[in-house]
């Protein structure tokens, strides 16, 4: 087939299976390199901040944790007020924290337990802790300890606990997308050197064949202009 095309043809076809074995590789490179990307920004942006944003609202609860608790100590009025301010202001805080956790959370299981750990806060937590409140306001301690050291410790306790579980949900998932950009990097790694070596003897190859069906015309014609210059017709 080769010998019957010009010598610019078999080179124009000898170039054009190069160019095309090139931008197969590049192509297959970029696509996974793109993937390994979106599993980077995946992690950097969604899945690390939020792991950063739910162990703020642990420190968040441990100082409201510590405003209750001196706002039974003091019977200062001053004091006490400041400390209800405090409450508001983490109250805040933790609204802030809430906003920023459904605006990072991409899956089902994580979209679950953000609204569990919201009804927990609303619920049992913020509602055992106005009970609170209000018995140390009216002066009864007996039933603010009492609440204190049972409904909203178990509040506190089944807060934090969820948070933690979605921590450990976070890390999961950027152990997974790890795992899976590892598995990606040497897909790749192995795809790039096995097309390189596929095209590298194709490339021979089809050189060897081009340069002969190139050369033996050539050779065939100095033969013949030899043994016409020798006198054989």
């Amino acid at each position: 087939m080769l010998n019957n095309l010009k010598i610019g043809t078999k080179l124009a076809v000898g170039f054009g299976v190069a160019v095309v074995l090139l931008l197969l590789l590049s192509i297959v490179s970029i696509t996974n390199i793109n993937s390994m990307d979106s599993n980077m920004t995946t992690i950097v942006h969604e899945r690390f901040p939020n792991t950063i944003f739910a162990n703020k609202y642990i420190s968040a609860i441990n100082e409201a944790a510590r405003v209750v608790r001196n706002y039974m100590i003091t019977d200062d009025p001053s004091v006490k007020a400041q400390e209800k301010e405090r409450l508001t202001e983490l109250a805040k805080i933790a609204d802030a924290m809430t906003d920023s956790l459904k605006a990072g959370m991409k899956t089902d299981k994580g979209n679950q337990l953000l609204s569990e750990m919201t009804s927990i806060r609303k619920g049992d937590y913020y509602t055992s802790r106005s009970r609170f409140l209000t018995a140390v306001d009216l002066g009864n301690k007996e039933e603010a300890t009492s609440i204190l050291f049972g409904d909203l410790r178990k509040a506190q306790s089944d807060y934090i606990n969820k948070i933690n579980e979605m921590i450990d949900y976070q890390e999961q998932l950027m152990y997974e997308a790890g795992a899976e950009g590892d598995a990606i990097h040497s897909f790749v790694t192995t795809l790039t050197i096995i097309l390189s070596i596929l095209a590298l003897i194709f490339v021979v190859a089809a050189a060897y064949v081009i340069t002969k069906s190139i050369t033996k015309p050539v050779i065939k014609l100095n033969e013949a202009a030899l043994r016409v210059a020798t006198g054989e017709l």
